[in-house]
């Protein structure tokens, strides 16, 4: 692999990489696809979706708030993690609009946002027909060679 490839690649990996503010190795934010065109708002937030779901932590975040809304301790009581650390991954779920966060006093309250995840959902389902489709195309060919 030639040098140039390693570097885009190095780039790539590190604009996903969760917590990154950067996506170049110049430091130059961008909304650039890796392709150098301009990303769609649904691509783009379909990235930040399935980015944010990549973290076991915040999977089990999102499965405590899907059965109530809780504060940012609560969230935090189960994790062997700091409080800020805990903060970061709230952040990319908040960036991800996965959940919101409400003040109530001095606490912020978390609660669970459905759109972005009814997105990634029908994203996912729509390559589901896919399969679904060529299943059957092949399930056909194998009747007719029998």
């Amino acid at each position: 692999m030639n040098l140039a490839k390693r570097i885009s690649g190095f780039a790539e990996r590190r604009a996903l990489a969760p917590g990154r503010s950067g996506g170049s190795l110049s430091g130059k934010t961008s909304d650039s696809s890796l392709r150098g065109k301009k990303k769609r708002g649904t691509s783009a937030s379909l990235d930040l979706v399935f980015s944010a779901l990549s973290s076991p932590t915040r999977r089990a975040i999102l499965d405590s708030l899907s059965r109530r809304e809780s504060s940012v301790t609560e969230l935090a009581a189960p994790f062997d993690m700091s409080l800020p650390a805990i903060s970061k991954h709230l952040r990319v779920l908040e960036k991800a609009r996965v959940i919101s966060k409400v003040k109530d006093g001095r606490v912020y309250v978390c609660k669970l946002e459905p759109e972005s995840l009814q997105k990634a959902a029908h994203w996912i389902n729509s390559y589901g027909a896919l399969w679904e489709r060529q299943l059957d195309s092949l399930s056909d060919y194998l009747e007719e060679e029998e």
